[in-house]
C-alpha cells in the first residue's frame, strides 16, 4: 500500500502534499511492485513558496536481475486552488484532465492570474520523465509524474542512477517556468554561444523542396551569398546559410530521405562537393550549414550493407500503424520483427549509440562534415530516432514502443544512448560549431534528453511554406509559445522560418517577422533574397538581429493557445507586441496595468514602431485595436520630467536593442547616450519632450554610436 509520509507546509491556502513512495511496473522482473523510493531534499521536505522541491526517482537497488520499464511515484494532491484551472505541457494548453501526459514539464494554472504548480524534471539522463495530471474523488488537483526507461537491463545488487523532478507553486506560473530553465542551465552549466540568425534552403520560393530542390545548388548558394552583400544583411544580424535536404546521395523510395550523408549526390544540386560552396561562404564571412540525420540510417539501402552491425533490433515483432488510435495512440508506427533492425517510419533504422561502431559512424560524419567539408552549423534531424521509439506525430504522451528496442548495452536506457549520440557529435566536431536540433515534435521525449547538449532546438512541426500551406502558417506559434521560457536560457527556440515572400501581404508578412524579432527566437527566414523587394528586406533588416534580453514572456499566456501580446523588458522601458493571430475581426486588448507589468499609478507615453506613431500619455490599463492579420509593437515608458529616448529607427524592439546607455545633464540640458548602429545607416532617435516626440537623425560613421543631443 502506498502512503503519504510528508506534508509540505501550508503557504497561500495551500497545503502541498509530498510523497515518496514509487514503484516499478511494467516488467519489473522479478518483483513488479518493488519499492522505489524517490530520495527527497529540501527544506525539510517543504515546498518553498516561489521555490522547488526536488525529488529523486528512479529504480531502488534489488537483489535479482529485472528489466525495468517504468517508474511510478505516488501522486502529488493539491487542494483545488481556484474555479477555473488549466494545463499548460507539451500538448499546449487543455484541461487539466485533458492530455494523455506532458513530457518534461508541466504547470495546472489559474489562467487569469496566472497562480498555480510548476513540474518538470529537471534531469533526464536515465529517465525519460513524462507527468500527467487530473482530479481525484474530492476534487484535489493530482500529478502523477513517471519515469520510463524502455527496456532496461539492471544487474542484481546494481544501483541505478536517479533522475531529478522539481514542483512548486508560484503566484505567477511563467516566473516558475523560467525559474525552471534556470535551474535546468544551473544543472548543467550551460553557456549558450552567441545568438544567430540566418537562412534555409528548404522552404525557399525558387530553390525549395515544392520546386524539387529543397537544398539549392552550388550556383544559388553563390547567388544568395552576393544578395547578403549587396544588402549588407551581415550588419543586420545575418549570419548564416543552412543547406537541407536532396543534397546527398543514396535512395528515397524505402523509407524517407536518402541516407548516405558521406556523399553529395554526383547528379545532384553539389556535384563538386561542398568545399568550394563553404569556402565562398567564409570569404562573405557567412556561416555554412547543413541538414543531416545522424542515428537514423536505412538498413535496406545498399550504403549500409556492409553496416548492419550498426543498427539496434527489435525485440518483439509488433504490427505498424499510421494515425492515433483512441484506445492505444500508437502515432506512425513501424511494424517490427524480433531480432530484426527497428525500423521508424521516416526516420529509418535506429542506429546504436552504445556501441562502439554505432557512434563511430555518427563521429565519421561529423568529423567529414566540419573538418573537411568546413561547415560550422549542423541541423540533426530524426532527433527522436536517438532514443527510439515511433514517430508520436503530437506532443503528449503514448505508447511508442519505446520498450521494444534491443541495444547492444542494454543497461542504459534510449536516454543515456541518445544523450551519448551528441556527446559524441560535439566531441567529433569541430571547435565552434552550432548545434540545432530537430525536433521535439517528432517524439518529446526529446525535450528533457537534450538538456545541456543542443544550442538550439526545432520546437514544432514544420510550418510551411506558407504560401503553398496557408493552413500550417500558425504551426511555429503554437509549438514556440507554451516553450518560450527554455528560450536564451536552456537553448534557443527554432519555430521554423519567417516568411517576407512578396506573394503574402505585407500586414501577414510583418506580423510574423515582428512575432520572431519581439520574442527573441531563433530567427530564420526561407524566401528567395535575391528577388525580395526592397521593402521586404526592410522588414528583415528591422527584425533579424537576436535582442538578447532574457526578461521576455508573453502576457495571456494561460489563456490563448498562441498568445497575442508579448512583453520585453529592460530597466525602465517596455516594447509590447500586439499580435492579431486571426485572419478576421479586431483584437481588442484592454488589460490593467499592473497585468502586464506596469504600475497603475504612474503615467507612461508610448510609440508605435511600424506606424511610426508617438502614442501620448496614458495611466492604469493597456488597451490596443489591431485588424486582422496585423501586429503593433509599442515602446512604452514612464512619462518623466526630464527628455528621454522612447524609439529609435534601428530595430523592432527599439530603444532596448540598441540604446546601451543614456543620460540627462540638467546643467547642460544635454541627452546623450551609446547605440549600437549599423555604420552608413540613417539613425533616428525618437526623444520625448514635455509630453511630446521630437526627431534626431543621425548617419554614424562606427558602432557604437556615441550620440550627444543638447536641448534648450
Amino acid at each position: 500500500m502506498r502512503k503519504q509520509i510528508q506534508t509540505a507546509a501550508i503557504f497561500s491556502g495551500i497545503a502541498l502534499m509530498m510523497v515518496a513512495g514509487a514503484a516499478c511496473t511494467g516488467g519489473c522482473a522479478p518483483s513488479a511492485g518493488a519499492r522505489c523510493r524517490p530520495d527527497v531534499r529540501g527544506n525539510a521536505g517543504c515546498i518553498s513558496r516561489e521555490a522547488f522541491t526536488f525529488v529523486k526517482i528512479g529504480p531502488d537497488i534489488a537483489p535479482t536481475n529485472r528489466i525495468v520499464r517504468r517508474v511510478d511515484v505516488e501522486p502529488i494532491r493539491i487542494p483545488r486552488f481556484a474555479r477555473e484551472l488549466k494545463a499548460l505541457g507539451t500538448g499546449g494548453l487543455t484541461p487539466v484532465d485533458g492530455h494523455s501526459g506532458s513530457f518534461a514539464f508541466l504547470a495546472v494554472v489559474e489562467p487569469k492570474t496566472r497562480r498555480g504548480v510548476v513540474a518538470g524534471w529537471l534531469t533526464n539522463e536515465k529517465a525519460s520523465g513524462v507527468i500527467q495530471s487530473g482530479f481525484d474523488a474530492e476534487g484535489n488537483v493530482v500529478l502523477k509524474p513517471f519515469a520510463e526507461y524502455g527496456r532496461m537491463e539492471v544487474p542484481a545488487d546494481a544501483a541505478v542512477h536517479k533522475d531529478i523532478f522539481v514542483y512548486g507553486f508560484f503566484e505567477d506560473c511563467r516566473k516558475g517556468l523560467e525559474q525552471y530553465a534556470d535551474l535546468i542551465a544551473r544543472h548543467y552549466r550551460i553557456s549558450l554561444p552567441r545568438q544567430i540568425s540566418g537562412y534555409t534552403t528548404w522552404y525557399d520560393d525558387v530553390h525549395g523542396y515544392s520546386r524539387r530542390e529543397g537544398a539549392g545548388t552550388a550556383e544559388s548558394a553563390k547567388e544568395f551569398a552576393d544578395a547578403v552583400v549587396r544588402h549588407n544583411l551581415g550588419a543586420y544580424g545575418f549570419d548564416f546559410f543552412q543547406i537541407d535536404d536532396f543534397w546527398q546521395s543514396g535512395r528515397t523510395d524505402i523509407n524517407g530521405p536518402a541516407r548516405d550523408f558521406f556523399h553529395c549526390n554526383p547528379d545532384g544540386p553539389f556535384p563538386d562537393g561542398f568545399k568550394p560552396t563553404t569556402s565562398y561562404f567564409t570569404k562573405r564571412d557567412i556561416v555554412a550549414g547543413l541538414w543531416i540525420m545522424p542515428f537514423g540510417g536505412l538498413s535496406k539501402e545498399p550504403f549500409f550493407a556492409d553496416k548492419q552491425d550498426i543498427f539496434a533490433t527489435a525485440a518483439e515483432t509488433t504490427p505498424g500503424a499510421v494515425g492515433c488510435a483512441a484506445s492505444d495512440a500508437v502515432g506512425y508506427a513501424h511494424e517490427q520483427t524480433a531480432g530484426k533492425p527497428f525500423e521508424t517510419v521516416w526516420g529509418g533504422t535506429i542506429i546504436d549509440l552504445t556501441k562502439k561502431s554505432g557512434r563511430g559512424y555518427v563521429a565519421d560524419l561529423c568529423r567529414l562534415i566540419t573538418y573537411d567539408w568546413g561547415f560550422r552549423y549542423i541541423k540533426f534531424d530524426g532527433l527522436w530516432t536517438g532514443h527510439g521509439g515511433d514517430l508520436l506525430g503530437g506532443s503528449t504522451w503514448r505508447n511508442d514502443h519505446y520498450d521494444n528496442i534491443v541495444r547492444s548495452d542494454m543497461t542504459k536506457s534510449g536516454v543515456e544512448a541518445f544523450r551519448e549520440g551528441i556527446r559524441t557529435m560535439r566531441g567529433a566536431s569541430a571547435p565552434g560549431t552550432f548545434f540545432l536540433a530537430c525536433n521535439s515534435a517528432q517524439n518529446p521525449r526529446s525535450i528533457a534528453a537534450s538538456y545541456g547538449l543542443v544550442d538550439a532546438m526545432r520546437i514544432g512541426g514544420d510550418n510551411g511554406p506558407i504560401d503553398e500551406f496557408p493552413d500550417r502558417y500558425l504551426k511555429g506559434t503554437i509549438a514556440a509559445t507554451p516553450r518560450y521560457f527554455y528560450n536564451g536560457r536552456v537553448w534557443y527556440n527554432d519555430p521554423d522560418p519567417i516568411y517576407v515572400r512578396d506573394v503574402v501581404s505585407l500586414n501577414r508578412a510583418r506580423l510574423f517577422a515582428s512575432w520572431a524579432g519581439v520574442s527573441g527566437l531563433l530567427y530564420n527566414f526561407s524566401d528567395w533574397l535575391p528577388n525580395l523587394s526592397t521593402g521586404r528586406v526592410e522588414l528583415l533588416k528591422r527584425t533579424m538581429a537576436p535582442h538578447g534580453i532574457r526578461e521576455c514572456r508573453p502576457v495571456d499566456y494561460f489563456e490563448n493557445l498562441t498568445s497575442h501580446v508579448w512583453e520585453v523588458g529592460k530597466g525602465d522601458c517596455r516594447v509590447f507586441g500586439f499580435f492579431n493571430w486571426k485572419t478576421n475581426g479586431f483584437l481588442n486588448v484592454d488589460y490593467p496595468a499592473d497585468y502586464v507589468g506596469l504600475d497603475p499609478d504612474k503615467t507612461y507615453v508610448g510609440f508605435d514602431f511600424w506606424n511610426d506613431r508617438f502614442i501620448p500619455r496614458f495611466k492604469g490599463r493597456l488597451k490596443m485595436d489591431v485588424p486582422a492579420d496585423d501586429c503593433r509593437v509599442i515602446a512604452v515608458r514612464e512619462l518623466q520630467d526630464r527628455p528621454f529616448v522612447i524609439s529609435t529607427s534601428r530595430h523592432v524592439a527599439s530603444p532596448l536593442f540598441d540604446v546601451e546607455e543614456e543620460r540627462w545633464d540638467d546643467v547642460a540640458q544635454t541627452l546623450s547616450g551609446i547605440s549600437r548602429v549599423v555604420p552608413g545607416e540613417r539613425y533616428e532617435l525618437r526623444i520625448v519632450r514635455d509630453g511630446r516626440v521630437e526627431r534626431h537623425a543621425f548617419v554614424p560613421e562606427k558602432t557604437p554610436f556615441e550620440w550627444s543631443i543638447t536641448l534648450r
